[in-house]
């Protein structure tokens, strides 16, 4: 699952990912603006394990990201990858 998002500055973006603790589905909303700059999303274990990677070029709204039917309960993280910079967040999937 790769997703890719247009932001604005990524740098100077604010991200709320939500729910944490997640089930099945978390939400990614970007509170600043949002320019042409494409991103990726990346899920991973803990040991670097790659669960699944988006590319996803519509940011409006909250972006809604469906887990790995599978995925077993623990902490993963999260990684908004763009041109010039990245974030990265642990999240609890139970």
């Amino acid at each position: 699952m790769t997703l890719l998002l247009r932001l604005s500055d990524i740098e100077n973006t604010s991200l709320n990912i939500y729910p944490n603790p997640a089930h099945d589905v978390l939400f990614i909303q970007f509170e600043e603006g949002i320019s042409d700059e494409i991103v990726r999303i990346t899920l991973t274990d803990v040991l670097g394990n790659l669960l699944s990677e988006n590319i996803h070029t519509e940011t409006q709204g909250p972006l809604k990201i469906s887990l790995p039917a599978q995925i077993a309960s623990g902490t993963y993280l999260i990684s908004v990858t763009g041109n010039t910079t990245s974030f990265t967040s642990t999240i609890i999937i139970e």
